[in-house]
């Protein structure tokens, strides 16, 4: 159990960094190919960092209901 548990927290460590360092470098492209505006990078990040947020609120609950 403490080696899943482990497992599940290094994901959700890397999980959490990869998508906001990855978005920046592939927003050029992400522009140039679909056309968007600035401000749709807007919309992404905000909807990331909400999901960050209610990650944060919930880890507490998952640790409870797996006793650590």
């Amino acid at each position: 159990m403490a080696t899943l548990l482990l497992i599940v927290i290094f994901i959700d460590f890397v999980g959490l960094g990869i998508p906001d360092s990855l978005f920046g470098a592939a927003w050029p492209a992400i522009n140039s190919d679909f056309g968007l505006p600035l401000s749709a990078a807007n919309a992404v990040t905000v909807t990331m960092t909400v999901c960050s947020i209610i990650s944060s609120l919930l880890s507490a609950k998952l640790t409870e209901k797996f006793s650590t």
